[in-house]
């Protein structure tokens, strides 16, 4: 009976150092992959008050009948002027500086009700001094089969430059 714990407790610890190990290895192999990007750096959003996030979820929305009615199934724009978030329909002034900011947004229509957008990403890659918005949408295998519009937004410092825009489906 004792060597049958013995040897259960024996295999129970090789089994932890296995998983120990394949984890290690994991975490070293993900780590290479990072050190090959570190010429792309992810741009920081800039911070707003709730006030205006509430507004802008609001009008970046299935609420705001302009943009739902926009044509296309992928919207990518750059907002750089309080000009441009009137004519989406804002009715109040909010409190963006857009002197030194822009707004990114835009709308992706998904194939069913389980679909979601997982991020929204500016980054800048310093080799080629170039910008790139990445969104990352979560395509459902299941849930009910409808058109479903997915809405994304972010600001950001204001760029001259253009910026590339790469849709993901995971």
């Amino acid at each position: 009976m004792k060597t049958r714990v013995l040897k259960l407790k024996t295999l129970a610890i090789l089994l932890v150092v296995a998983v120990v190990s394949i984890c290690l290895f994991t975490a070293c192999e993900e780590k290479e992959d990072i050190g090959v990007n570190d010429n792309i750096v992810l741009v920081n959003e800039t911070s707003i008050d709730n006030n205006t996030k509430l507004i802008l979820d609001t009008l970046f929305s299935d609420e705001n009948t302009n943009i739902r009615q926009m044509q296309g199934d992928t919207l990518f724009h750059i907002i750089n002027d309080m000009q441009g978030l009137f004519a989406l329909g804002l009715n109040s002034d909010v409190n963006i500086d857009l002197d030194n900011n822009c707004i990114i947004w835009g709308k992706v229509v998904t194939p069913n009700t389980s679909c979601a957008i997982l991020s929204n990403n500016l980054y800048y890659d310093r080799l080629d001094s170039s910008y790139r918005y990445e969104v990352d949408v979560f395509i459902s295998k299941t849930g009910y089969t409808a058109l479903k519009n997915l809405y994304f937004w972010g600001i950001y410092s204001k760029t001259t430059q253009d910026v590339s825009f790469v849709l993901k489906l995971k």
